[in-house]
Protein backbone atom coordinates (compact mmCIF):
# COMPACT_ATOMS: atom_id res chain seq x y z
CA UNK A 1 0.00 0.00 0.00
CA UNK A 2 1.19 3.75 -0.82
CA UNK A 3 1.81 4.28 2.88
CA UNK A 4 3.74 1.42 3.98
CA UNK A 5 5.76 2.65 0.47
CA UNK A 6 5.47 6.12 2.24
CA UNK A 7 7.01 4.82 5.23
CA UNK A 8 9.81 3.23 3.74
CA UNK A 9 11.51 5.77 2.04
CA UNK A 10 13.00 8.08 3.38
CA UNK A 11 13.28 11.66 2.22
CA UNK A 12 16.52 12.17 0.35
CA UNK A 13 17.14 15.72 1.83
CA UNK A 14 17.87 13.85 5.53
CA UNK A 15 19.84 11.33 3.78
CA UNK A 16 23.61 11.68 4.15
CA UNK A 17 24.79 10.98 0.15
CA UNK A 18 27.78 8.77 1.88
CA UNK A 19 26.12 6.63 3.83
CA UNK A 20 22.33 6.64 2.22
CA UNK A 21 20.58 6.42 5.54
CA UNK A 22 19.10 9.09 7.58
CA UNK A 23 21.75 11.42 9.33
CA UNK A 24 21.76 11.90 13.49
CA UNK A 25 24.08 14.62 13.43
CA UNK A 26 24.29 16.78 9.92
CA UNK A 27 26.72 19.20 9.20
CA UNK A 28 27.85 21.17 5.90
CA UNK A 29 31.12 20.63 4.92
CA UNK A 30 33.32 22.99 2.65
CA UNK A 31 32.03 21.67 -0.60
CA UNK A 32 28.57 23.17 0.64
CA UNK A 33 26.96 19.68 0.84
CA UNK A 34 25.33 18.21 3.70
CA UNK A 35 26.72 14.95 5.20
CA UNK A 36 26.22 12.65 8.25
CA UNK A 37 29.46 14.38 10.71
CA UNK A 38 31.39 10.97 11.64
CA UNK A 39 30.89 9.94 7.77
CA UNK A 40 32.55 13.15 5.98
CA UNK A 41 34.99 13.03 8.49
CA UNK A 42 36.01 9.82 7.80
CA UNK A 43 36.57 10.11 4.66
CA UNK A 44 38.10 13.09 4.96
CA UNK A 45 41.02 11.12 6.87
CA UNK A 46 41.54 9.63 3.71
CA UNK A 47 41.49 11.65 0.96
CA UNK A 48 41.10 15.87 1.18
CA UNK A 49 37.80 15.62 -1.82
CA UNK A 50 34.82 16.75 -1.56
CA UNK A 51 32.84 12.81 -1.97
CA UNK A 52 30.07 14.68 -4.15
CA UNK A 53 32.43 16.58 -6.62
CA UNK A 54 35.60 15.27 -6.00
CA UNK A 55 37.51 19.20 -5.61
CA UNK A 56 40.19 19.37 -2.95
CA UNK A 57 38.63 20.73 0.40
CA UNK A 58 39.53 21.12 3.91
CA UNK A 59 37.70 19.36 6.91
CA UNK A 60 35.68 22.09 7.98
CA UNK A 61 32.52 20.99 8.89
CA UNK A 62 29.11 23.42 10.74
CA UNK A 63 26.74 21.73 12.24
CA UNK A 64 22.42 22.06 11.08
CA UNK A 65 20.85 22.28 13.78
CA UNK A 66 17.64 23.12 12.03
CA UNK A 67 17.62 20.29 9.86
CA UNK A 68 19.02 17.89 12.57
CA UNK A 69 15.31 19.00 14.30
CA UNK A 70 13.61 18.07 11.37
CA UNK A 71 15.41 15.02 11.28
CA UNK A 72 14.07 14.24 14.79
CA UNK A 73 10.42 15.40 14.00
CA UNK A 74 10.31 13.30 10.67
CA UNK A 75 12.10 10.02 12.91
CA UNK A 76 9.43 11.06 15.74
CA UNK A 77 5.75 10.98 12.59
CA UNK A 78 7.59 7.47 11.43
CA UNK A 79 7.34 5.88 14.34
CA UNK A 80 4.06 6.92 15.09
CA UNK A 81 2.57 5.87 12.18
CA UNK A 82 4.09 2.57 12.09
CA UNK A 83 2.77 2.33 15.70
CA UNK A 84 -0.87 2.99 14.17
CA UNK A 85 -0.31 0.33 11.65
CA UNK A 86 1.19 -2.23 13.67
CA UNK A 87 -1.94 -4.59 15.57
CA UNK A 88 -1.99 -4.15 19.34
CA UNK A 89 -0.19 -7.49 20.52
CA UNK A 90 -2.05 -8.98 23.82
CA UNK A 91 0.51 -11.42 26.09
CA UNK A 92 -1.28 -14.46 26.40
CA UNK A 93 -1.03 -14.50 29.90
CA UNK A 94 -3.50 -11.10 29.84
CA UNK A 95 -5.65 -12.73 26.63
CA UNK A 96 -6.88 -15.64 29.01
CA UNK A 97 -7.84 -13.18 31.41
Amino acid sequence: DAQVDELLTDPEKFCCPILQCLMDDPVVAEDGFTYERHAIQSALTHRWRSPMTGCDMGDTVLPINRLKSEIKAYKDEVVEKIVERVPRITSPSRAAK
